[in-house]
């Protein structure tokens, strides 16, 4: 895997470009890195030219200016001029969870440089119903992620955060390689949480005008709050493709890579 760092938006980003094709960019969720989409990256990069990258603050990229640039639309300008850099002209994207909202700030913002849109979980607290009070659960065990980064206490507040989004005792089942990994991006999810964009909303009439083809995924096993967000944007974008992973739970592509990998497939083949 080629791997480069590219300056955009005054920061540098790990990036890696494998393949020849139409143009498939994978942009990963939090607590994450360019590592997740290993899979991925073997899979589609026999079809298409696909890029994965580290976004601001996430590994082994440095953690250039402060907590507070850590924002959607910080990232979602970054991705911008990561595009513009590479000559991708209108890429195709794929993102999971807060990379999932930025990829969707990204195409409400500069449409045209999104061909197709593949949106796993996106993280919108404001879609969540509060019936069954899951948007408070969530923000709850985001606040005690918070506290715990202030308290200085780091495994608390990756206990606490895992916890919240893949259910009580997550994180004690994590293997080896994977609390490493989730250590390895400990700053990025201080800077995510420390940030004042933890609720991030969208503009719903005119995500419903979006004419950007759109597949919206979710897991069979996520947390009833994912669920609600994934619901709710299935209603409002009507002219979306929609599936649910079997076996797979907020982490879809990682969860389940085969199914992942053949329904984004089937999706972009009639992109193409």
């Amino acid at each position: 895997m080629d791997s480069d760092r590219i300056n955009v938006n005054g920061v540098s980003l790990h990036c890696a470009i494998l393949g020849d094709g139409a143009p498939l960019i994978f942009v990963h969720g939090s607590l994450s890195d360019f590592r997740t989409w290993d899979n991925q990256a073997e899979f589609f990069s026999k079809r298409f030219r696909t890029v994965v990258y580290s976004r601001r603050r996430h590994y082994p990229n440095e953690c250039m200016g402060t907590e507070l640039d850590y924002s959607i639309r910080n990232h979602a300008q970054d991705l911008t001029e990561l595009i513009r850099r590479l000559g991708l002209g209108a890429a195709n994207v794929a993102a999971s969870s807060y990379g999932a909202s930025v990829a969707l700030d990204l195409c409400l913002t500069n449409p045209e440089l999104i061909k197709s849109l593949v949106l796993a979980e996106p993280l919108i607290p404001a879609l969540a119903s509060n019936g069954g009070g899951e948007r408070r659960l969530f923000l709850n065990a985001i606040e005690k992620c918070r506290a715990a980064f202030q308290a200085e206490d780091v495994t608390g507040a990756i206990s606490a955060f895992v916890d919240a989004i893949n259910g009580p005792g997550a994180y004690d089942r994590l293997p080896a390689s994977e609390l490493r990994n989730r250590m390895d991006n400990a700053p990025a999810l201080r800077s995510q949480v420390m940030s004042e964009d933890g609720n991030f909303t969208v503009d719903l009439d005119r995500l419903r005008r979006t004419p950007t083809p759109m597949l919206l995924l979710s897991g069979e096993n996520t947390r009833p709050f994912f669920r609600q967000v994934f619901d709710k944007l299935v209603e409002i974008l009507s002219h979306a493709e929609s599936a649910v992973i079997p076996e797979a739970a907020h982490a879809i592509h990682r969860g389940n890579p085969d199914r992942y990998n053949e329904t984004v497939s089937m999706f972009l083949s009639r992109m193409i």
